[in-house]
C-alpha cells in the first residue's frame, strides 16, 4: 500500500514539474527532506490545524514531515511573498485562500506566478444574518453598502488550496 500512495506522489509531482520545468520534482526520492506549507493564518487556527492534518497522510506515504508555516498579517500579502521568495524547487508549498483571490484582483499579488497543484478543499460559501436583520437579500446588502460605505461589518474565514513555485 506504502509503494501505491508514493507512485501516485510521483505522479503528481511529474505532472508538478512538468508544468513548471522543474526538474528536482521528478526526483525518485522526492521529497527528500521536509516540505513547507506557508500559510496566511495564526498557529493552531482552522488552516494551521488542516494542513497539520492532510500533512500525516503525506509523512507517512514519503517518510517526510510536511509543515505549516504559518506567516500572518497584511491580508496574507506577506505569506505570499514570503513563499516567492524560496526557491522553486518543489519544498515550498503555499496555501491559496479567498483573500489572495481578491488580492490578485486589487494588483496586490500576482497569481499568474505561480500555478495550481491541487486543490485539497472547497468551503460552502454563506451569507447570514440575524433573523430580525433588516437585509433579506444580496441586493438589501449591496444597497445598504452603498448608501453607507464601509459601514457593514462582516465575518470571514478562509479555505485551502496548495500552489508550487
Amino acid at each position: 500500500m506504502k509503494h501505491l500512495k508514493r507512485f501516485h506522489l510521483n505522479a503528481a509531482a511529474i505532472v508538478a514539474a512538468l508544468a513548471f520545468g522543474s526538474a528536482p520534482a521528478i526526483a525518485d526520492d522526492y521529497p527528500s527532506r521536509t516540505v513547507e506549507i506557508i500559510h496566511q493564518y495564526g498557529p493552531g487556527g482552522g488552516t494551521d490545524r488542516f494542513i497539520r492534518a492532510i500533512s500525516e497522510p503525506m509523512q507517512e506515504a514519503t517518510d517526510q514531515s510536511f509543515v505549516p508555516i504559518s506567516i500572518t498579517g497584511g491580508g496574507g500579502v506577506p505569506a505570499f511573498v514570503t513563499f516567492l521568495q524560496r526557491p522553486a524547487n518543489g519544498y515550498t508549498l503555499v496555501s491559496i485562500s479567498p483573500d489572495d483571490v481578491i488580492n490578485h484582483a486589487l494588483g496586490r499579488i500576482d497569481l499568474s506566478m505561480v500555478k495550481p497543484l491541487v486543490r485539497i478543499q472547497y468551503d460552502q460559501g454563506l451569507l447570514l444574518v440575524s433573523k430580525d436583520s433588516p437585509l433579506k437579500s444580496v441586493d438589501d446588502i449591496l444597497a445598504a453598502e452603498a448608501k453607507s460605505p464601509g459601514g457593514l461589518k462582516v465575518g470571514v474565514t478562509g479555505s485551502v488550496a496548495s500552489m508550487m513555485r
